[in-house]
């Protein structure tokens, strides 16, 4: 479990560094709500056991999806995806990837998994425009991360939402980076077991032609 703060104001004055001090990491946010560190160093938010408000700076992913999105069908045979219908400041959190992490097997065995939100619908790019950190809240234990995506740049509205299904970030945080690092693996098809190839149809100028 988390331990909390008793900051009064936790931006501008954090007492021993608020929540993100005692994981010996700095403030995430700006005074704007903005993520201001860099990929791949985890965010420690406050959480149910601090002495402030919900209002806190400190408080951007447990507020949930802020942005207004929409699901629509893609007309290059990607299925669904997700676009949003405001214009998005760079580094704004868009919302958090949930759903369960379970097995092809299991998944052929649902056949109808209900467990999820938008985020699902997010389709890959080679030159995404959003970026996956990993958050902690109430949870502290680096090997079970909340994931949460934030802008990597600012995107127009009615822009498509995506991000790398295969992201690789410089290893400023181990365990952290970890989890960035093999994303595509436990969340997404495809398995280290059970290679399918399948062709990339981000249509980026960078595009590597597979997904894996």
């Amino acid at each position: 479990m988390a331990v909390g703060c008793e900051c009064k104001n936790c931006l501008e004055e954090p007492i021993n560094g608020c929540c993100p001090g005692a994981s010996l990491h700095r403030m995430a946010y700006n005074d704007k709500g903005l993520v201001r560190i860099q990929p791949g160093q985890p965010i420690y938010e406050c959480n149910s056991q601090c002495s402030c408000s919900s209002e806190c700076p400190n408080r951007i992913v447990q507020k949930g999806i802020q942005v207004d999105l929409c699901i629509f069908k893609t007309e290059n045979g990607r299925g669904w995806g997700v676009r949003t219908l405001q214009h998005i400041k760079k580094n704004t959190f868009i919302m958090e990837y949930v759903g369960e992490i379970i097995t092809n097997e299991e998944a052929e065995r649902r056949v109808m998994s209900h467990q999820g939100n938008i985020s699902h619908f997010v389709n890959h790019s080679c030159n995404p425009n959003l970026q996956v950190f990993n958050v902690f809240i109430n949870n502290i234990d680096e090997r079970l991360p909340r994931i949460a995506l934030f802008s990597t740049r600012a995107i127009r509205s009615g822009e498509e939402l995506t991000f790398d299904y295969r992201m690789q970030i410089d290893p400023v945080d181990t365990e952290s980076t970890k989890m960035d690092s093999s994303f595509n693996l436990a969340g997404l098809p495809g398995s280290p077991k059970k290679r399918i190839r399948v062709e990339c149809r981000c249509g980026s100028d960078s595009c590597r032609k597979y997904l894996f």
